[in-house]
């Protein structure tokens, strides 16, 4: 799995990235992260939002 070049990795929520697939972050060409906002609980949202804005990674697609 070293050559992930092109290939796109797709996680449901902010932080999957980082949980279920660290060691293939740098190795993609695109994080695709589905959702994001939580109609129900504000506090959860703005957080995730926040996270979002200031993630150290630049090659990240959020659906929300």
């Amino acid at each position: 799995m070293d050559n992930l070049n092109g290939s796109i990795l797709v996680v449901a929520h902010p932080d999957d990235e980082i949980l279920w697939a660290s060691s293939l972050i740098k190795k993609v060409s695109k994080i695709i992260i589905c959702y994001g906002e939580i109609i129900d609980d504000k506090r959860i949202s703005k957080s995730r939002t926040y996270a979002l804005e200031n993630h150290p990674i630049e090659n990240i697609i959020y659906l929300n």
